[in-house]
């Protein structure tokens, strides 16, 4: 065996709870069998067996659960229990967790109970997410409970104490039975019509059997839908049933409901005085910082003698007043010379304007007879120079076409198809000219292309010019 797959038993041990207690399945089991090695230690914690007929597991209860058991245990009894498995690590043993016990009559209500639970929990009933606010002052309290109870007498003995200036608002209905379920129901929704501020949900301790109707799914539901906020107190402390996992706040019993639902009005008086104490304490030192305030701008000249404050500023505006008075009289002088000056300079423009208008009215004339003379000389001229350039023109394209007709005689002369017109033909060998019979052979073919057409031709005999 490789060394590194050698595991000590502490190893092997702890692999096995943690594979135990990671399995769903385990973590909230309930089994039926007889009880067996019963005992009841000092503690207060059960330490027992569970066995049927082919196998047999330790269990172990403790103390704070063993409260809720409503019956002696006794060895032979057949049980129902709810817990959860892991392995117990001094002995390497698997054995039960314990939380809740019963007879095995009650057996098939626990079951039901598990799985409506892991239901209404699979489907986000219970998350924190839906809690709905208590509020911190409720004036209309409703309180759903049974007729006569002393659940009712604890909770508005409470209600009295805490904060009598509240309204109760009692909703009396069945709590335990067939016909509880549909009345609590009832009860739920009439106080949601009333609008109260909040609902007091409760009902003294009993079997599972009693807190029943507190677990069926219209009352879960009722509760969870709730406008009004919801504060549950069923039974005892260690009784929880599904309300109290939709409520807004579970208590352990309707008194600790009520005390939750409600403010302390000794508290608040105490708090009011408090608060009182301290308003009153700030006031004094406000009153007190303003008044040294006071004091110490009372205490300025300006206060102790305003009038003196005022000589000063009075000489001042004096003196204003005398500097503007001799402004102004310059002012006046210096607007009689702006006047004079103003006459003069409009009888001198006057004037100038006259003699200047005379002077333009002579050079206008004098310019436009000029223009009108010179304008005459220029359309002479351009007509003289336009008629000279419509000469040159017509000589220059009487040149252009002379020259145009003698090339065109001379291409005539070069024109293959002139030449051929006088019998002339071009002869074409592998489709190049043919222009020496050295380039051809006896029995070579020939095409001549004459103006009209071709000619193919063979050669039957080659001579040159010398013979």
């Amino acid at each position: 065996m490789m060394k590194d797959t050698v595991l000590s038993v502490s190893e092997l041990v702890n692999y096995l709870k943690t594979v135990v207690e990671q399995e769903p399945l385990f973590k909230n089991v309930a089994i039926v069998g007889e009880l067996s090695n019963f005992t009841p230690h000092n503690s207060g914690h059960f330490y027992f067996s569970l066995k049927d007929e082919g196998a047999r597991i330790k269990a172990v209860m403790f103390r704070t659960h063993t409260r809720s058991v409503l019956f002696k245990p006794e060895n032979g009894m057949k049980v129902v229990v709810v817990g959860q498995l892991s392995v117990y690590q001094a002995t390497g043993e698997v054995q039960l967790y314990i939380e809740r016990m019963n007879l095995d009559g009650l057996g098939d209500l626990y079951i039901q109970y598990e799985k409506l639970k892991k239901d209404l929990e699979s489907k986000g009933l219970f998350d924190d997410i839906h809690k709905k606010k208590i509020p911190k002052y409720p004036f209309k309290i409703g309180v759903i409970t049974g007729d006569k109870s002393a659940a009712l007498a604890d909770m508005t003995r409470v209600l009295n104490e805490r904060w009598p200036i509240a309204t109760q608002i009692n909703y009396i209905t069945l709590v335990q039975g067939k016909d509880a379920a549909p009345k609590l129901t009832s009860a739920i929704e009439k106080a949601n019509e009333d609008q109260v501020d909040v609902i007091v949900l409760a009902r003294g301790g009993g079997s599972i059997e009693d807190l029943w109707a507190f677990n069926e799914l219209e009352v879960v539901i009722a509760v969870f839908n709730s406008k009004v906020p919801i504060i549950t107190g069923v039974g005892h402390e260690t009784d929880t049933t599904l309300v109290d996992f939709v409520s807004d706040y579970r208590s352990a019993t309707p008194t600790a409901a009520m005390t939750q639902a409600t403010p302390n009005i000794l508290d608040i008086h105490e708090e009011i005085r408090s608060y009182k104490n301290s308003m009153y304490r700030s006031v004094i030192q406000k009153i007190k910082h303003d008044s040294q305030t006071l004091e110490h701008i009372q205490s300025k000249r300006l206060f102790k003698e305003p009038i003196s404050i005022l000589d000063k500023y009075y000489m001042n505006l004096d003196i204003a007043q005398n500097r503007m008075t001799h402004q102004l009289r310059r002012f006046d002088g210096l607007r009689q010379k702006i006047m004079i000056e103003t006459q003069k300079m409009n009888q001198t423009l006057l004037h100038n304007f006259e003699r200047n208008e005379w002077v333009l009215k002579e050079t206008a004339f004098t310019l436009t007879k000029n223009m009108n003379r010179i304008l005459v000389k220029n359309n002479q001229a351009f007509d003289a120079n336009q008629q000279a350039l419509l000469r040159a023109q017509k000589a220059h394209l009487t040149l252009k076409k002379t020259a145009f007709n003698d090339i065109l005689k001379s291409m005539k002369h070069l024109n293959p198809f002139e030449i051929m017109a006088k019998g002339y033909g071009a002869l074409i060998h592998d489709e190049k000219p043919l222009t020496t019979i050295q380039d051809v052979s006896k029995n070579d073919v020939i095409v001549i292309r004459l103006r009209d057409g071709t000619l193919v031709t063979k050669v039957i005999e080659r001579k040159t010019n010398d013979g």
